[in-house]
């Protein structure tokens, strides 16, 4: 019986952590996102997941990511009208 979520027909817990895409940069030229994780093209456009982040470095990301996005969170709600 093949399972869902199974590796040639072997039941596993796959869980896969989808990092990448949306590089942090100090300028437009470099990156997609500025340090607080704003689109640099668009005013009202914030990525809070784990896009910004290259690599998860061997660890569950969900922390981390968590921690960003309150982060951003933070800032939204001293900087935007």
């Amino acid at each position: 019986m093949i399972e869902e979520g199974s590796v040639y027909g072997n039941g596993v817990r796959i869980a896969n952590h989808i990092l990448g895409g949306a590089r942090f940069s100090i300028r437009p030229d470099d990156g997609v996102l500025d340090p607080n994780c704003r689109a640099w093209n668009f005013d009202n456009l914030y990525v809070t997941d784990g896009s910004c982040m290259p690599t998860s470095g061997g660890a569950n990301p969900t922390l981390t990511i968590q921690a960003n996005a309150f982060r951003i969170g933070e800032h939204l709600a001293q900087n935007v009208l």
